[in-house]
């Protein structure tokens, strides 16, 4: 949170959903560590699949940060 306010200079409902989101997932695979690893390579797919989705919405953000404001 320190960090987001000195970057931002504010937080954000949606830097705390994120935030707490990103937390439950990772309980959530932490949880079903041991299913997840009998299944891997769909589990591979699915991460995969999530950067390859997730890349390009990167790249926008971090190309077009100076429009935001």
């Amino acid at each position: 949170m320190p960090l987001l306010v000195q970057l931002a200079g504010k937080v954000s409902f949606g830097h705390i959903f994120v935030g707490y989101l990103g937390l439950f997932l990772l309980g959530a695979a932490l949880a079903y560590a041991r299913r997840l690893w009998a299944v891997r390579r769909f589990t591979a797919a699915a991460l995969l699949l999530a950067a390859l989705t997730a890349a390009p919405v990167g790249v926008f953000d971090l190309q077009h940060r100076d429009r935001a404001s």
